[in-house]
């Protein structure tokens, strides 16, 4: 175990957790975003709530979850070591060089992970919390086809759904499956209605692109990824993902509200 204690006991093996669970939870954020993205469909949250149920029913993907909450516990706890190891190391602050190196994001990375840490906790309690232990209306589906398309009616039960089937597509009367799923769609809905808490999220996003900026490629070169060839295609690919990933969760608080 004298590995694991020097790795967490020295600056460079520091570094290189930061940076091992930094690349990781930026994969997780593409996930996440995939699954959030199924929010702007217009079926009634048939996709999302579905997605939700098979999130927390998988067991590998519980597994998943709880992997990814002590990475972002971890990371942070890291973080702040490097901060105030670095801060008592250097209790005067060095003379401003302007060289292409140094950047306010750069230097800011630990303040903006404390903001998005808090931003991260008041998220969870309003959506993961209160998806797996609050009360959480159910939902009712019934799903068919019609013209080879599938078609979804959200219903209270089975019987209003075959009602609506026999009115409006006779044939798939008794062509139909009903499904029930917690109704975290709802959840979300509601919360996008407050106009303080889109404003919220979206400058919340504005600090995960800042974080993102640096860290990305900063992560790949902790890890060794210096290649004078690759780097340049590593930090392109950060300014992508910095900016998308973001972009791409503000897009839906701002558009259910606007619905």
């Amino acid at each position: 175990m004298s590995w694991y204690k020097n790795l967490l006991s020295s600056s460079l093996g520091r570094k290189l957790i930061m940076a091992v669970l930094g690349l990781f939870l930026t994969l997780f954020l593409l996930v996440h975003l995939a699954g959030n993205l199924q929010l702007l469909i217009n079926d009634g949250g048939f996709m999302f709530n579905r997605y939700a149920d098979f999130m927390s029913h998988n067991p590998l993907i519980e597994f998943v979850a709880i992997f990814t909450f002590l990475s972002f516990a971890l990371h942070s706890l890291v973080g702040f070591i490097l901060y105030f190891k670095n801060k008592k190391a250097r209790p005067t602050k060095y003379a401003k060089v302007h060289s292409q190196s140094y950047s306010w994001t750069s230097n800011n990375m630990t303040i903006l992970g404390m903001l998005i840490l808090v931003f991260l906790v008041f998220h969870l309690k309003n959506f993961y919390y209160q998806y797996k232990f609050g009360e959480v209306p159910q939902q009712g589906y019934a799903v068919f086809k019609a013209d080879g398309h599938r078609e979804v009616y959200p219903s209270a039960n089975a019987e209003d759904a075959k009602k609506y089937i026999r009115q409006n597509f006779p044939a798939e009367e008794n062509n139909f499956q009903f499904k029930t799923y917690k109704n975290l769609y709802l959840v979300v809905e509601t919360a996008y209605q407050e106009l303080w808490y889109v404003i919220f999220y979206v400058l919340a996003m504005a600090l995960v692109a800042f974080h993102l900026w640096h860290g990305f490629a900063s992560g790949f070169q902790t890890i060794g990824v210096r290649h004078p060839k690759i780097l340049p295609l590593i930090k392109a690919l950060g300014y992508i993902i910095s900016i998308g990933i973001p972009l791409g969760f503000a897009i839906i608080p701002i558009y259910m509200h606007l619905k």
